[in-house]
């Protein structure tokens, strides 16, 4: 049974796919479209506003990834960089 809230956001991807306005569905956070998907389950499975749903949902999985990829080579890039400095400072040092 689907509730109030998952008949809202299926009407504001409707409203969506018509409009291509994203500040219909832009509010909706990655976990609450996961759920409203869950919810729908096979129910209009081909409807232009499930396919919007499951195109956000992996665009905002794809983000998240990205997000994370973005920090994890900016600390690699630090510590390369410290590392960097150390090295030559030992360098300095021991040539002494």
């Amino acid at each position: 049974m689907l509730d109030e809230k998952t008949f809202e956001l299926m009407s504001n991807f409707q409203r969506f796919v018509v409009s291509g306005d994203t500040s219909f569905i832009s509010p909706y956070s990655l976990e609450t479209l996961q759920r409203a998907n869950q919810a729908f389950g096979s129910l209009d499975i081909d409807a232009p506003f499930r396919i919007a749903l499951r195109d956000r949902i992996e665009m905002l999985k794809n983000a998240e990834v990205k997000g994370y990829e973005k920090r994890v080579r900016w600390a690699g890039f630090f510590i390369t960089f410290i590392l960097g400095i150390i090295a030559t400072l030992l360098t300095q040092h021991l040539s002494k």
